[in-house]
């Protein structure tokens, strides 16, 4: 017994959870100690555990550490989710202790004295949603490093002497809900390199010298009430992700933003900005910018081809933005551009010259009638989203594109261009009452998965569809009175039938088909056997008024078969 130097109680069975602590006392060169499960300790801790260095007990149901307990070597103290509402009283001797965890401590009321935990490198209060002061002696911990706050709901200030850790390199106070300001003495922190502070909705200011901090990488602000901030935060060169995303007070930045010169990251959604400052181009570094859901935006600043190393741009839901600068086309790493939901009346000629660009998204671009010839030069654009756009022009340069997915384009317009992207695999098509050719086949090899939507004029069958094609959708369709013999696409697995009412007949189905789905298909009579289906695992055949069975295998249900009928005769 005298020679154990770690033990791990496992009680989450046990039935005897008082435990007298007379058991500990040969165990004198125990180290570390992990209880599992909550459990009772009685008697005095006087004579043990002077050589533990460890203890992790999880669920601890004591309201405060015993007074008498002394554990001087002591180095880590994990006691997440416990009962406390005082972690310990006065100033316990926790000379070597480095780490302390007490997250998701529900009724923990206040952080204790550190006076004699000095040497603290870590501490964990996340989720202690009673606790409502830090003590102001935690001052005194010129060791420590990471201080975690999240979701404290009902803390209401720092004390100032936060201001000496200087030491520190994270600090999270996000959700901290009731914090109405960051103290002064923060800006005092010179090694802080993250600081969190998301949905802090109280805070409406950062400290005016919070720029002071020169070595901050990260500071994320997301919905908060901050209106503006302050001018000296221009002064971060090292500042790399800046996240102020729903702070829906926010209307300007700073005239000198641009001075940031290693910011890569910005995020400002659902922000209240109405322009981005002329000095916006100079950050050479930025790689994401995110500003979806700027409702004000009207415009990006001229110039915007500055940014060579841009690789991402996220401008949907900007309700009011019109144009995208003349220069776009000269960011020769973006990859993604997403303007859906815009303004936006047409693209400028220079898009074709982005080169590395994959993925550009126009849905819903109500007033953009036509696209520029110059798009045909996207030879790396794989997926081109235009769904619920106007567009009445479709150039024929765009057949030189190497396509992976084109989503949701109406047929009229579309299907003979469609049939000259060889390298399409995802296809998402409407024709609006526009017509679509039943006749003519898809020459489309790889196509893998083919959604079509509100094609009311499809014929009463599908088109000829390519053999390997994996994924099939079809919505809407009001004139589509039968399945064609899909028994011979045996790379099919999904199939998804959606409100043709005019669907009268299921024929013969691909023998691999995993899931099938058909809703609101009144006029569907009953489909075929599925017994032959060995590998069904999702069926869901829901308000088809005119199916009265369905035929499957017994096998079926004794799987992981995910079976749902219902609003059927």
């Amino acid at each position: 017994m005298d020679k154990i130097e770690a033990l791990i109680l496992d009680l989450t069975t046990a039935t005897n959870r008082q435990l007298n602590v007379e058991i500990f006392e040969k165990l004198s060169k125990l180290r570390l100690l992990e209880i599992i499960g909550p459990c009772y300790l009685h008697g005095s801790f006087k004579n043990i555990f002077h050589e533990l260095r460890c203890i992790r007990w999880d669920y601890c149901p004591g309201r405060c550490l015993p007074s008498d307990l002394r554990p001087q070597l002591l180095v880590s103290l994990e006691m997440p989710d416990s009962e406390f509402t005082t972690l310990w009283k006065g100033a316990m001797s926790l000379v070597n202790l480095k780490i302390l965890d007490v997250s998701g401590s529900k009724h923990l009321k206040a952080a204790p004295n550190f006076g004699n935990a000095k040497k603290v490198e870590k501490l964990l209060f996340s989720d202690c949603t009673s606790l409502q002061k830090v003590h102001p002696t935690i001052g005194v911990l010129s060791n420590l490093k990471h201080l975690d706050l999240y979701g404290c709901e009902q803390l209401i200030e720092l004390p100032d002497t936060i201001g000496q850790l200087t030491k520190l390199d994270y600090l999270n106070v996000s959700d901290c809900v009731n914090l109405t300001q960051l103290p002064e003495p923060i800006t005092q922190l010179t090694n802080l390199s993250c600081l969190y502070m998301d949905g802090c909705r109280n805070v409406k200011r950062l400290p005016e010298q919070l720029g002071d901090i020169k070595v901050l990488k990260k500071l994320s602000a997301c919905d908060t009430g901050i209106e503006k901030l302050p001018d000296s935060i221009t002064q971060m060169k090292g500042l790399v992700q800046l996240d102020l995303s729903r702070c829906r007070n926010l209307k300007k930045l700073p005239e000198h933003f641009g001075d940031l010169e290693g910011l890569e990251l910005f995020g400002a959604c659902d922000t209240a900005l109405e322009e981005l400052p002329d000095s916006f181009v100079c950050l050479n570094n930025l790689v994401h910018m995110n500003l979806s859901s700027c409702k004000n935006l009207i415009n990006l600043p001229d110039g915007i081809g500055k940014l060579k190393l841009l690789k991402e741009i996220d401008l949907g839901s900007c309700s009011k933005l019109k144009r995208l600068p003349e220069d776009i086309g000269k960011l020769p790493c973006l990859q993604e551009l997403d303007a859906q939901y815009t303004a936006i009346e047409k693209l400028p000629d220079s898009i074709g010259q982005l080169g590395s660009l994959k993925r550009l998204m126009l849905s819903c671009c109500r007033r953009l009638t036509w696209l520029p010839d110059s798009i045909g030069n996207l030879t790396s654009l794989r997926s081109l989203h235009l769904e619920g756009s106007s567009i009445i022009k479709w150039p024929e340069t765009a057949k030189r594109m190497r396509l992976r997915c084109l989503t949701a384009c109406t047929t009229e317009l579309w299907l003979p261009v469609i049939q000259s992207l060889s390298c399409l695999k995802e296809l998402y098509l409407s024709d609006e009452g526009h017509g679509f050719s039943s006749t003519k086949p898809f020459s489309l090899s790889k196509l893998l998965n083919l959604n079509t939507f509100s094609c009311k004029n499809l014929g009463s069958s599908l088109p000829e569809l390519p053999l390997n094609i994996k994924h099939l959708r079809v919505e809407d369709a009001s004139t589509l009175e039968q399945l064609p013999d899909l028994s011979s696409y045996k790379k099919l697995w999904r199939l998804v039938i959606r409100r043709c009412m005019s669907l009268q007949v299921l024929a013969l189905l691909p023998p691999h088909l995993e899931d099938l789905v058909v809703s609101k298909c009144n006029s569907l009579q009953n489909p075929p056997d599925l017994s032959l289906l060995k590998k069904l695992r999702y069926l869901r055949i829901v308000e088809c008024n005119s199916v009265k069975s369905v035929c499957f295998e017994e096998r079926l249900l004794q799987v992981s078969l995910s079976l749902s009928l219902y609003g059927c005769e």
